[in-house]
């Protein structure tokens, strides 16, 4: 004898289905993971560490941020003056089923000509010594659900640059840059 089961009047598998798909993806964290009886970490997300990298060999810039909580993603925003300002947005690459940590990085290709720049994926600024020594950033992570700037970190050659730019978030928050390039809070 073969079994099946009955559906309700008026409903398809696809309803069904579709309803099992929505229920499974509401309950699995962000790497994953399912969250079930698990204590969420329940404050807002908090830098610990920023990794940066400027390679001549790949022409490319790195950043990675580690934060405590999930993250919403965040902004970087890099600039040698307030008349030209980048903003890239810096996504989640790993995250604590149980919400404890978010592992974000953004890699950038760099371009010879600002016009051919696209946010998110490339930078019209060099790895030179003078770009280096005159370049600026601010990175602000943004917390899940509301997207409220949760934590940010400014740092360069002029940590306060971007508070002269319109509609930049603000940050009162300053890391000396240790020659390593990366920073710990």
């Amino acid at each position: 004898m073969t079994s099946r089961r009955r559906q309700k009047p008026g409903t398809s598998p696809w309803v069904s289905l579709c309803s099992l798909l929505l229920f499974v993806s509401c309950s699995w964290g962000p790497t994953g993971g399912t969250t079930t009886g698990q204590v969420l970490y329940d404050s807002p997300p908090s830098i610990e560490e920023i990794w940066y990298d400027c390679s001549v060999d790949e022409d490319q810039w790195s950043f990675y941020v580690y934060t405590t909580g999930w993250t919403a993603n965040g902004s970087l925003l890099m600039a040698m003056d307030q008349d030209y300002v980048e903003e890239h947005t810096i996504k989640s690459q790993e995250a604590a089923a149980d919400g404890s940590y978010d592992y974000l990085g953004l890699t950038l290709n760099i371009e010879a000509d600002w016009r051919n720049v696209y946010s998110g994926s490339s930078t019209a600024f060099l790895c030179n010594e003078s770009t280096l020594n005159a370049l600026s950033y601010r990175l602000v992570v943004y917390t899940p659900g509301t997207q409220d700037q949760a934590d940010c970190r400014s740092w360069g050659a002029d940590p306060w640059l971007f508070d002269s730019v319109e509609d930049a978030p603000a940050c009162d928050a300053i890391w000396e840059e240790p020659d390593s390039g990366s920073a710990d809070g």
